[in-house]
């Protein structure tokens, strides 16, 4: 009977992480609200267990969540102007707070791993049909989904290698199923590049080769060589060919960075980001690392721009870096930096484990994706200030913290816990 109640907990838990890959992405708003629903299941199933026996946590488990819980403390204090505390400025980082309880539910009954790299399957077939109707039928200079079309690049990037570890649980067996995996990663790889986001293209190479390394250790070199081989062909064509301007999009990027290091010209999303990033870094040393508050780099770029110490046009970009580590180093100071890195460092130290020394499949895959995810948005955050936009920060949530729950819960084997 126990165990008849935790399958059909741990099978609810991992459908409705379904639900939120596959319409996340692709419905205005689903992933709030799909999120609020799986945060109430899980606070409810947490009530009803409350005096089930469950296992310590560990020293990296706790250091990352007490850094969750620190970094959205330490940017509210930092929103203090005087007066008041604008907890605005925490809006969108709460929801690690959401996912927490999913993270506990998790360590208890575990998920599906095989229900979550379908989900992952689903949302890349869709985010490639959306961008193949924008592109193809509407006309658009690129996909944009509902969102931006840097988002809509990066929440397909995730998609597409969650599918990927579908290749990793089923690779001693079900051809087919390799097969649809592959297939939906290579229609998210449409829906990748139809973005138009360079800053999602420089993370490409990266999780490929945390694929290619770590989720295929037994797969023949030959096989291997193919593989990457298909992979490269496409990503090289596109270039060559300048397939949904990705050649334009590329040689205008480098001439841009040439351009701001060896003739000073700040022109361009490259010579513009990299002039903010500049800015903020006199920002930064000005204020000792120490943090100049929420508002501290709006208020410190428009006084640099008085001063003529940058470039005069970043009087027209006084709102972010572009950049969520110089964000948060100007404005929380190398402290606010700390917590955000351990946040991004203790989850690949636990997951890392998983993949050089594991056998089992759900293991593998879990930390698979789990390493993926984290460098997908250490990526992301280079070029954008993705966990201030509440949809990214909703997935990186609702898809980190339940994958680190169930990696305790197949390594420890709490099978028999309800």
């Amino acid at each position: 009977m126990l165990i008849n109640k935790h399958i059909s907990a741990q099978n609810a838990l991992s459908f409705s992480l379904l639900l939120f890959l596959v319409f996340g992405a692709t419905i205005r708003s689903a992933a709030s609200a799909i999120a609020f629903f799986i945060f109430i299941f899980a606070c409810i199933w947490l009530y009803k267990n409350i005096k089930k026996k469950s296992e310590p946590l560990s020293v990296k488990e706790k250091i990352f969540l007490y850094s969750i819980v620190m970094l959205n403390i330490v940017v509210l204090l930092s929103s203090y102007n005087g007066s008041t505390i604008d907890f605005s400025a925490i809006d969108a980082l709460t929801r690690f707070l959401f996912a927490v309880p999913v993270f506990f539910m998790a360590r208890r009954i575990g998920i599906n791993i095989s229900i979550i790299v379908f989900g992952g399957a689903i949302g890349a077939i869709s985010m490639g049909g959306y961008a193949y109707y924008q592109i193809m039928i509407l006309g658009y200079g690129q996909a944009t989904g509902m969102t931006d079309h840097n988002y809509f690049g990066q929440l397909s990037l995730l998609l597409s290698f969650i599918s990927l570890g579908g290749v990793t649980y089923y690779l001693d067996n079900a051809k087919l199923k390799q097969f649809f995996f592959l297939l939906s990663f290579l229609i998210g790889l449409f829906a990748i590049l139809a973005s138009s986001s360079r800053g999602v293209w420089i993370a490409l190479p990266a999780t490929i080769f945390l694929f290619f390394k770590f989720a295929m250790p037994a797969t023949k070199l030959y096989k291997k060589v193919i593989a990457l081989f298909i992979v490269i062909s496409i990503l090289f064509s596109s270039y060559a060919f300048n397939f949904l301007n990705v050649g334009q999009r590329v040689d205008s990027i480098v001439n841009q960075t040439v351009d701001f290091f060896q003739h000073d010209k700040v022109y361009g999303p490259a010579g513009l980001r990299l002039e903010m990033w500049r800015s903020s870094l006199i920002l930064i040393k000005d204020d000792y690392g120490l943090g100049a508050g929420d508002l501290g780099y709006s208020k410190g770029i428009k006084q640099l721009v008085l001063d003529k110490k940058v470039h005069p046009s970043m009087a027209n970009f006084t709102v972010e870096p572009h950049n969520y580590y110089l964000k948060t180093t100007v404005g929380q100071g190398v402290l606010g930096l700390l917590f955000l890195l351990m946040i991004l460092i203790m989850p690949i130290r636990i997951f890392y484990a998983g993949l050089v020394r594991s056998e089992n499949s759900s293991v593998k895959t879990t930390s698979l994706i789990g390493v993926g995810v984290i460098i997908c948005y250490m990526d992301f955050m280079l070029s954008n200030t993705t966990l201030d936009v509440q949809l990214m920060s909703v997935f990186m949530a609702f898809i980190l913290l339940p994958l680190l729950g169930n990696f305790h819960y197949e390594n420890r084997g709490l099978g028999n816990e309800a």
